[in-house]
């Protein structure tokens, strides 16, 4: 099968040819028809996730954490599943639940940016007949990231204030899931061409920094660009006893006011990843046509120059490809 690799960090991704797996005890073999490209997978290429403590991500490995497609084949014990259910893999084995990280696709083990890819069955979940199984996929973190970190971090929910800095894929998706809540979001970026987008998914007013609104209006501001700078403005804008929740990965490390962190009783919180709990809720979300993910589909061959339009910022939404229209051609 073809498969994406990660083999050092140079940032470069290698396009290898690798048997198929089969599955052993409470495993799944995947046919992957929709793998997401996301900014982690970036992080991983330069080497920046492979000394992290418990979440190092190590080569050689395949790409791809955003999976979804049929069953092939089943491994022994498994009851749960059969050839030619509709599935995708939930990203679970964060902090968020005590699971293992190195069951977790295209970060602890080999992922979906492959024809074929091995899953372990807690991790896998049936996907509802009218979901798009591309959706699916890019919803198992783009969608499941922001809503963790906007509904149960952040603590949206009627009447609140809720900031979001950061309007690309996951930002947007994040100003739906506080809408969802009933909140009064507002959008931030430096790019005002995503306000539109941003208005459209529930945002109330947008603007190009926190500097442009008034101290403490925010009950919760959820930064999705991690560049620093908007975590520290994040601590000066938020409310006494308010929430800032850090999930971009724009910097390794930022010099942060700790005189006003401890002063206004901030809670600052890191979040990552979802419960299997609040995937499902997602995908409900989606059938109903509540959460609406922006994406768009790439060749499998393009999948190099898709990774280097994430990282000149180049994308609106998620990009998706199928990796089975290899064995169609």
């Amino acid at each position: 099968m073809q498969a994406y690799r990660f083999e050092k960090g140079d940032g470069v991704v290698q396009r290898r040819t690798l048997p198929i797996p089969e599955p052993a005890a409470d495993e799944v073999l995947i046919t992957v028809t929709a793998a997401g490209l996301c900014h982690s997978d970036l992080h991983i290429l330069h080497g920046g996730l492979e000394n992290v403590g418990a979440f190092s991500v190590r080569p050689p490995l395949t790409l791809g954490h955003e999976v979804a497609g049929i069953i092939n084949t089943v491994g022994p014990g498994v009851t749960s599943f059969k050839a030619g259910d509709r599935v995708s893999v939930a990203q679970i084995g964060f902090p968020v639940e005590e699971t293992s990280w190195g069951t977790a696709v295209g970060l602890g083990c080999d992922g979906g940016l492959a024809e074929y890819v091995i899953a372990h069955v807690r991790s896998v979940v049936h996907v509802p007949d009218n979901v798009p199984l591309h959706l699916a996929a890019v919803a198992t973190d783009a969608v499941s990231t922001a809503y963790h970190a906007v509904v149960t971090e952040a603590e949206a929910g009627p009447g609140k204030n809720i900031a979001i800095v950061g309007l690309g894929g996951l930002g947007l998706n994040g100003v739906v899931s506080a809408s969802l809540q009933g909140a009064n979001v507002y959008g931030f970026d430096i790019d005002t061409k995503r306000f539109e987008a941003a208005k459209k998914s529930g945002a109330i007013a947008c603007h190009q920094s926190l500097d442009e609104v008034e101290d403490g209006f925010f009950d919760a501001i959820v930064d999705f660009a991690g560049v620093g700078k908007t975590t520290a403005l994040a601590i000066k804008r938020v409310k006494v006893c308010g929430v800032v929740v850090l999930i971009g990965l724009g910097v390794n490390e930022a010099t942060l006011p700790t005189s006003l962190l401890t002063m206004k009783s901030i809670h600052l919180r890191g979040s990552m990843g979802a419960s299997l709990q609040e995937y499902r809720r997602i995908l409900e979300h989606i059938e109903a046509g509540e959460i609406v993910p922006v994406t768009e589909e790439i060749q499998f061959d393009d999948v190099s120059g898709g990774l280097d339009r994430l990282a000149t910022g180049n994308v609106s939404g998620r990009l998706w490809t199928n990796p089975s229209v290899i064995r169609q051609a």
